[in-house]
């Protein structure tokens, strides 16, 4: 939800499958080139208050995940696990975002003289996210 990553209309993108323990669970994540506002506009960081979900869709991930949102258990849930994501692991996302930046900063510099284009993604992803929090603190407490 965070990462905006329409990919999840599409059950080709998604993946559920149950577990040994007879739970089911998501995964893996891998697919992410709808991510970050990309769809729709194809460009990256465009739009952080598009909605994760197509309005009146007939896509069976959109049809899924729509009526598995319905349910007031998964709201809860994920008004629950939301505020400890907030708390507890955004602070650590936008910390990795500035340290990974920083590791790959060499072959940036490499990258940016071939191509020559600004190194203004670091500051985009951060905003975008930033923003992105916001717009899903709305759609949440909606619930």
């Amino acid at each position: 939800m965070l990462t905006g990553n329409e990919e999840i209309n599409h059950p080709k993108s998604t993946y559920i499958h149950k577990t040994s323990t007879g739970k089911f669970t998501m995964g893996p994540i891998w697919d992410f080139d709808w991510g970050f506002a990309y769809e729709g506009s194809f460009a990256h960081f465009s739009s952080f208050d598009r909605p994760l979900f197509w309005p009146a869709s007939t896509s069976a991930g959109t049809q899924f995940f729509a009526r598995l949102m319905s349910d007031p258990k998964i709201k809860a849930f994920i008004k629950a696990h939301w505020a400890v994501f907030k708390a507890d692991q955004l602070p650590d996302l936008m910390d990795y975002i500035d340290a990974y930046a920083l590791s790959t900063q060499e072959a940036k510099a490499r990258d940016f003289a071939l191509w020559m284009h600004d190194d203004k993604e670091v500051s985009a992803l951060k905003r975008w996210l930033e923003n992105r929090v916001s717009y899903m603190d709305g759609f949440i407490n909606s619930f």
